[in-house]
């Protein structure tokens, strides 16, 4: 035809032919050799195994740091830790205003009721309970301009917003550590931009792997034309400048994903569902300070976020309103 080549594929779509099966969970494929040491010190709880060691920060429950044949996974302090922030995109205008009175641009975590227990199969069990509150109430100001500042006010009260977590992490003989946790905040009917997990890893840790929908950006109402597949990227092809940076990178309906240097060390990360996630050169906050991609700051870290959801986009810039109900997420 004369728009289009012979072959040009004008529609397309994707159909489930069966669930996933045959799953094997970590503990079955467990061979253990040695024993795994475990030593508190200074408030750290450090687990040693064959080729690997864990540090576990006892006063907020994070992963302090992880090591993997003398490689380490993440900054120091910087494992995975809940987080409900995103850089706000032009459909946020409906919402993003209550983010910053509630905390969610600076929160601190604290935690309590530590313990370890070894199991029969040579893994230890180490829970927390974390409480994770915004240091201040802050207030986002420049409306539409697109240059924000954040502002910052009074301190937070213990009534004040905040999430409770318990957290189980179990550390297996071969180095493979399963993250379970039970999350809840103050207030269930608040909408959250996204829920889940914040980590950041070495920058040089910048090639991305994952199995979900790709290749572009998607998001919960705007995902069935992404196929499910395997796509890899690197780290900094994930970013799309837009002329005011915003939140970018988000893949839905992930099952895994996979993050290497340039050796091909690194580490996967498994949800035993499905998850959405993003790795970015840049995180939410130096993205939603930044009036423009060119003054967006010299990348530190890989930023990486796996989250149980991410609320939609809606299309409230354009007059049409927020995400459907069964696109937010809420407390």
């Amino acid at each position: 035809m004369p728009w289009a080549q012979r072959g040009y594929v004008q529609m397309d779509e994707q159909l489930l032919v069966k669930e996933a099966s045959d799953w094997k969970d970590i503990a079955s494929t467990q061979t253990p050799k040695t024993r795994l040491q475990q030593q508190v010190k200074n408030g750290k709880r450090t687990v040693r195994g064959d080729g690997f060691e864990v540090t576990f920060d006892d006063s907020t429950g994070i992963i302090h740091s992880l090591c993997y044949q003398g490689e380490d996974i993440f900054l120091p302090g910087c494992g995975p830790q809940i987080d409900a922030l995103r850089a706000p995109v032009d459909n946020d205008n409906w919402f993003y205003t209550q983010w910053y009175p509630n905390g969610l641009h600076n929160l601190a975590h604290k935690a309590s009721g530590v313990s370890a227990k070894a199991q029969k199969n040579g893994a230890l069990a180490i829970s927390y309970t974390i409480t994770s509150q915004g240091r201040r109430k802050g207030e986002i100001r420049g409306g539409s301009s697109g240059r924000y500042s954040i502002v910052e006010g009074e301190e937070m009260k213990p009534a004040d917003f905040h999430f409770t977590t318990n957290i189980v992490y179990t550390v297996y003989p071969d180095g493979s550590i399963e993250l379970e946790s039970s999350i809840v905040s103050s207030d269930p009917a608040l909408v959250l931009p996204r829920l889940g997990y914040y980590m950041q890893l070495p920058k040089s840790i910048d090639q991305y792997t994952y199995y979900g929908r790709g290749p572009l950006n998607n998001y919960a109402d705007r995902k069935t034309g992404s196929f499910v597949a395997q796509y890899k990227s690197s780290v900094g092809e994930q970013f799309v400048p837009f002329p005011k940076p915003q939140s970018i990178g988000n893949r839905e309906e992930v099952r895994w994903c996979a993050l290497t240097n340039a050796q091909g060390h690194g580490a996967q990360f498994i949800s035993t569902t499905l998850m959405s996630t993003s790795a970015l050169p840049w995180s939410a906050m130096e993205m939603t300070l930044a009036p423009h991609p060119s003054e967006l700051p010299e990348p530190t870290a890989t930023h990486l976020h796996l989250d149980c959801q991410v609320t939609g986009l809606g299309g409230n810039s354009c007059g049409q309103g927020g995400p459907l109900g069964k696109d937010r997420v809420r407390g």
